[in-house]
């Protein structure tokens, strides 16, 4: 039993509640520290409430009390915990919920900054501690925030705890317990453990680790049953270090998961010592093929590799965000349905990520969404015909994926600049992410033909003396050079009415619209080929997007691209030809 300051009490009541510092006092119970009100709560009968206000209290702190005791802060970094000795916050047993409060440990040798023995974290945030929660007698850890700077962030002891929707910086150590981690982050440092009754069960779980020989997954006796479980190296991993490792006696499965970044995906260790066996089972899931280490023993056991791996390490958005990019490998490549209903993001975890009609989920903690992008055009309202305007497309996409631009006139990029005909003109921009899904924008231009050119009058003697209008236009536009980077093209096996191609670069001696057609070789004569497009572009040299087609499938066979400039005055130049060949992959 603390020592506590005086305090006034009220007659005895089922329950009660005592307020410490609170911004707004409690109507009976008032402290003047957290140990009185807990020793208060003790003495008071019922389930009680202890609501601890703004502001740093030092303790140590525990209960003891027979009844039920909520612990309430107002809010993480507002209520804080500390303490002079080695252990901030204790006694949190089985009727014991702490909530909405800082714990901040020091880094002394063997301090802790939580020993939970059955009772409940909620929206707690602990700092610091060479062990910053030990759990002694099991317990909830739900939407709690661990950050140890050094040593241990979460050493289950005892009891079977379950973690939810949390993050835990520092890594984890099971001692011979059962462990349940489900919608959690665990950074810096991975998940460790051993014995014969251990026994960890996760799903939905990120485990980004930073040490260079720290492994991601590891387990010696027990199992880990591993569901949809993102397994990374954020970088610098020394030689041998393994993802997942199964040490001996020990049984993991890996189901619908990830591993990535690590010089030793998946490691199998038997041993010569009579332990029980070592048996890996990896199913439906992603990692590099050629990084898994078996160590053979007399202890015995398997590694099971199959069915439907990935041979794949990464395809995620980039770095520090683990979210799947449309065209990764390991979308619809999971189970058919998830365990859980949600993803660690916290949305629907099965869905239809690839577009084929039968909704699978993704290999680890995240589920790709297959969300359209968003994008808007700005675009002046007016310009003058045969003069460069900018133009710029500001886009994103909810999924992360990177984007393409493409525009109507045949530019690409986010940014460009154009020269329309006279006239009102649309200019539109379509922006494709990487799963395939589009959006576009557009925006009305009012192009103005040029001031006329005034011409000279003639005077008495026939010599001209002012304005008249502009002299007409009789010169033919020019198309002086229309090159391709490459002559041979491949249709996409993904996408068979579009073909990989290079760039196009077609130089203009004034604006003009430039019409493009297709022609194909029947024999020794050319016939036409499906497929056309019409291009507004300035003088000058320009390059657009040319994949071997004109939004038309192209069969294998020998092709050439006819091209007809005209100018804003109704001039044709001469017509330009380029010969290119399509040929199809092999089976």
């Amino acid at each position: 039993m603390l020592l506590c300051s005086p305090l006034v009490l009220a007659a005895p009541a089922a329950a009660a509640e005592v307020c410490v510092a609170t911004t707004t006092p409690c109507p009976v119970h008032n402290a003047a520290t957290l140990a009185a009100a807990l020793d208060a709560a003790e003495a008071l009968p019922g389930d009680d409430t202890v609501r601890v206000g703004p502001g740093t209290h030092t303790g140590p702190f525990s209960y003891g009390g027979g009844g039920a005791l909520t612990l309430v802060g107002e809010g993480i970094g507002t209520t804080v915990l500390d303490s002079t000795t080695n252990q901030v916050l204790g006694g949190i047993g089985t009727a014991v919920t702490v909530r909405d409060l800082t714990v901040r440990a020091s880094d002394a040798a063997a301090s802790t900054g939580v020993n939970l023995a059955g009772g409940t974290l909620e929206r707690v945030r602990v700092e610091g501690g060479q062990r910053a929660v030990l759990v002694a007698g099991g317990g909830t850890l739900s939407e709690v925030e661990i950050d140890t700077r050094a040593g241990t962030a979460l050493r289950v002891n005892g009891g079977t705890p379950t973690i939810r929707r949390s993050r835990i910086v520092g890594g984890v150590y099971t001692a011979d317990e059962d462990l349940t981690m489900v919608d959690t982050r665990v950074e810096r440092d991975g998940i460790d453990g051993g014995g014969p009754s251990a026994s960890v069960t996760l799903r939905n779980v990120l485990i980004a680790v930073d040490g260079p020989q720290e492994p991601g997954l590891r387990l010696g006796n027990g199992a880990i049953d591993a569901d949809h479980v993102t397994v990374v190296h954020r970088g610098g991993a020394a030689p041998g270090t393994p993802g997942v490792h199964a040490a001996p006696g020990a049984t993991i499965t890996l189901e619908s998961s990830i591993v990535s970044g690590f010089p030793v995906s998946l490691k199998r260790e038997a041993s010569n010592d009579p332990v029980g066996t070592t048996d890996l089972f990896v199913r439906r899931s992603s990692y590099a093929f050629d990084r898994v280490v078996d160590v053979p023993g007399t202890s015995g056991g398997v590694s099971e590799l199959g069915p439907g791996n990935v041979d794949a390490e990464s395809g995620f958005v980039g770095a520090g965000d683990f979210r799947l990019r449309g065209d990764a490998a390991q979308v619809d490549r999971g189970m058919l349905t998830g365990i859980t209903a949600l993803e660690l993001g916290g949305f629907a975890r099965t869905v239809d990520g690839d577009g084929d009609g039968e909704a699978h989920t993704d290999m680890g903690a995240f589920e790709y969404r297959r969300l359209a992008p968003v994008v808007t055009l700005q675009a002046p309202a007016t310009a003058l015909a045969g003069q460069p305007v900018a133009l710029a497309a500001t886009a994103s996409d909810p999924d992360g994926d990177p984007l393409e631009y493409a525009w109507s006139f045949g530019a690409t990029g986010a940014t460009t600049t154009h020269a329309f005909a006279a006239g009102t003109q649309l200019v539109t921009v379509t922006v494709t992410d990487a799963g395939g899904r589009t959006a576009t924008a557009s925006a009305v231009v009012d192009v103005a033909a040029p001031a006329p050119v005034p011409t000279p009058l003639p005077d008495a003697g026939g010599t001209p003396t002012g304005p008249s209008g502009p002299p007409a236009d009789t010169t033919k536009p020019a198309l002086t050079k229309l090159k391709v980077a490459k002559r041979r093209f491949t249709p996409s096996t993904t996408k068979p009415a579009r073909a990989a191609g290079g760039e196009l670069r077609l130089t203009l001696s004034e604006p003009a619209r430039v019409t493009l057609r297709l022609e194909r070789k029947r024999g020794k004569r050319w016939v036409a080929a499906p497929g056309s497009r019409s291009l507004d572009l300035p003088a000058g040299t320009s390059a657009v997007r040319f994949r071997g087609g004109l939004g038309r499938r192209l069969t294998a066979g020998r092709y050439r691209l006819v091209a007809t400039p005209v100018d804003a005055a109704g001039h044709r130049g001469a017509t330009k030809r380029l010969d290119f060949t399509v040929v199809h992959p092999r089976a």
